[in-house]
């Protein structure tokens, strides 16, 4: 579902970053929450542990397949982006979160849920 032809280019890049930083494992050792989320470092990390693919880099058209609707009142969107792995190329593993502008040209990536819907 899309509620706008195409997500801003800032969020698209901060969207890939943390696509990176959750494949990679790339955190502070005080973080117990993802970027700005609310599932814990532990459970993503168990998550993509028992889930039976090897996760991979998205590729440039990361977008392509990523559902997303503007919230209603305008300050972000609901993003469901898939995961990436070997076996499946587009995963059924996603990430769910919300993109929430920051007001400087950045947006806070609040990470809800990680999942196979």
């Amino acid at each position: 579902m899309m509620g706008c032809k195409t997500l801003p280019d800032g969020l698209v890049n901060q969207l890939r970053e943390l696509m990176i930083i959750l494949i990679e494992g790339r955190r502070d050792n005080d973080e117990a929450l993802l970027p700005d989320g609310y599932v814990r470092w532990r459970d993503a990390e168990r998550v993509l542990r028992e889930y039976p693919a090897a996760f991979v880099l998205p590729p440039q058209n990361f977008l392509d397949p990523v559902e997303w609707i503007e919230l209603d009142d305008g300050t972000g969107f609901s993003i469901d982006c898939p995961l990436w792995s070997l076996e499946e190329g587009r995963s059924d593993l996603e990430v769910r979160l919300f993109a929430i502008t920051a007001g400087d040209g950045a947006w806070d990536l609040n990470v809800t849920d990680i999942l196979a819907p």
